[in-house]
């Protein structure tokens, strides 16, 4: 009898301790979610953006100057790996979204995020797997408009765009497809492969060589490997205007 076989007997219990050995992917569509956060909150996204600016938020930055335009509303992402528990080696990847526009106590809460897809498995998730319903319903929407309220209790329609990408450094590595920064040849910025810390091996140091720069489309979409490109996965088809 093999004993580190599972047991196929469903109503067995030792059946129902085994791990579900699988990765998935769930989409949650924000079109309707999206109304619903733009509509109860237009005073305060028109109040702010009209409001005189002083540099205090990100949409005072000459990041959002440069993107800006009329009826246009960016988006922020991000995602992060989290363990519900210490004793399996799961990890949920959430890729959750706000609007840049809300005044920035608004933004925060959690009644104005929007959770778009969840990655459930034993393994990171790719980039384009993670975020490519998200790229083609944000096109779809901008190709049609979204229909919103405004203040006189008529219509507009409005687009939408991207504004950028927070999260830590495993995750921004994630989404830009790249090795992370404690790895050789992590620099997001160049090839210098990085030396380890004789104090703290799980540290590289960047010593000032001045290495040759990698290239902007490059080192959002590729792994390297002792300074050679090597293409790990498809590049997400849109500018995020990460780094």
């Amino acid at each position: 009898m093999d004993l580190d076989s599972k047991c196929a007997n469903q109503t067995c219990s030792q059946f129902l301790n085994n791990p579900i050995d699988t990765n998935m992917f769930s989409w949650i569509p924000i079109k309707s979610q999206l109304k619903i956060l733009i509509d109860s909150n237009i005073h305060s996204i028109i109040s702010y953006c009209e409001s005189p600016r002083i540099y205090k938020d990100l949409i005072d930055g000459g990041h959002y100057e440069t993107i800006k335009k009329d009826n246009t509303l960016h988006l922020i992402f991000c995602t992060d790996g989290i363990n519900i528990a210490q004793s399996t080696v799961f990890k949920y990847w959430p890729v959750v979204i706000s609007l840049a526009e809300l005044p920035p106590e608004r933004r925060n809460s959690k009644n104005s995020k929007i959770v778009c897809g969840i990655w459930s498995g034993k393994t990171k998730p790719k980039s384009d797997m993670l975020f490519s319903c998200l790229i083609d319903e944000i096109k779809e929407i901008s190709n049609e408009g979204l229909l919103i309220k405004n203040l006189e209790g008529g219509e507009f329609i409005i687009n939408l765009n991207f504004y950028g990408f927070i999260g830590d450094t495993p995750a921004k590595s994630l989404v830009l497809s790249m090795i992370q920064h404690n790895g050789y040849y992590g620099c997001p910025y160049c090839f210098n492969p990085g030396t380890l810390s004789i104090i703290d091996h799980y540290f590289k140091i960047f010593s000032n060589l001045n290495p040759k720069l990698k290239g902007v489309e490059s080192r959002r979409t590729r792994k390297y490997y002792m300074g050679q490109e090597i293409s790990k996965s498809e590049p997400m088809k849109v500018s995020l205007s990460l780094l």
